[in-house]
């Protein structure tokens, strides 16, 4: 495809403008080392067994996982009550053995995971029960924000910046040189108020993210995961929506 030097220059220009709100103003307000501030309108934790177990909201998600001093343990995310399901997650090493949560959303307001915690060590086990309220989503982008035109950028849920201007193309550039940057963090971008890219969940967990792929590479990425993981939930968003994949037969578990 042929590309003027007038647009070869403006999107350099546009480009570098991004990549120094993603590179500054992010290292300021985000921190993987510090803890969560409890007055959070968008995290929420309680203590049980000695270890904080812990939901946080961001534009898309709610974010469950477990913290023990310096450790914390593996995200599982999930849509919210609308999606009924009973996750496990949380699995983490502690001086005093291991532990793991497991519960079910409630459909009341605001959403509550009511399940129990289990700590195991030496063979021996023992559980507590636990309630844990979502947390609101007051503080969080509003619908306004999100569908406003243009591109918005989002790391680890946190809204970063936007250029109404950008192109659909420079928004995916841009998303790809992030992934790059920061391969630690969860990317998000939106285009005109709709996601981009495929993104990839085993057991609830975000493994893979694609800014450019079209909807065929996102199904037959999809496809082969399916089949290849049979022991995990697979799921698979292109556009920010659920694909779905009624054609593949139910796989055997190995």
């Amino acid at each position: 495809m042929f590309i003027t030097q007038n647009f070869q220059s403006r999107r350099k220009s546009l480009l570098s403008a991004l990549i120094l709100f993603s590179l500054s103003f992010p290292l300021v307000t985000l921190s993987s080392t510090q803890p969560a501030k409890a007055k959070s309108n968008f995290l929420n934790c309680i203590s049980a067994m000695d270890v904080n177990t812990c939901v946080e909201a961001d534009v898309s998600y709610y974010h469950l996982y477990t913290r023990s001093g310096l450790l914390t343990s593996q995200k599982v995310s999930i849509g919210g009550a609308s999606e009924p399901t009973c996750p496990v997650f949380g699995a983490i090493n502690t001086p005093k053995g291991r532990v793991r949560v497991e519960g079910c959303l409630s459909n009341s307001r605001p959403i509550q995971l009511q399940g129990a915690i289990k700590l195991c060590n030496s063979g021996t086990c023992r559980t507590q029960p636990i309630t844990l309220r979502f947390p609101s989503r007051a503080m969080l982008p509003d619908k306004s924000q999100i569908n406003s035109r243009g591109y918005q950028l989002f790391l680890d849920g946190v809204f970063v910046g936007k250029i109404k201007k950008a192109t659909r193309a420079e928004a995916i550039a841009h998303l790809e040189l992030t992934k790059k940057t920061y391969p630690k963090r969860k990317i998000e971008g939106y285009f005109n108020g709709q996601k981009i890219g495929y993104e990839l969940f085993w057991d609830g967990v975000r493994v893979g993210f694609e800014p450019r792929w079209n909807r065929e590479a996102a199904i037959a990425n999809l496809q082969w995961n399916y089949k290849t993981y049979p022991n995990k939930k697979i799921q698979g968003f292109f556009n920010g929506k659920n694909i779905n994949l009624p054609a593949i037969p139910k796989r055997k578990k190995k």
